[in-house]
């Protein structure tokens, strides 16, 4: 199917664009966010035809240590 976000046609044919997503059969815009996932996005700087981390999730993807929870407060251990 046509998708001017993802593909450039001419009278010899269609190329995709390296300005968009293609994963999975659907095409995606630059910095779009993964549905139900916010983790991963659409960066086409890295690669147009998967999906990338995404580094303002908010979410810690990163190994952490901790010595407790205490009520709503995570404890982590901090260096001196």
């Amino acid at each position: 199917t046509y998708d001017s976000l993802c593909l450039s046609c001419s009278e010899s044919g269609c190329v995709e664009k390296k300005t968009a997503c293609h994963i999975d059969n659907v095409c995606y815009k630059h910095n779009q966010i993964k549905p139900k996932d916010v983790r991963l996005m659409c960066n086409t700087t890295k690669d147009t035809t998967a999906w990338s981390q995404n580094p303002n999730s908010g979410i810690i993807t990163t190994p952490i240590s901790w010595i407790m929870i205490l009520a709503t407060a995570l404890i982590l251990v901090t260096s001196v």
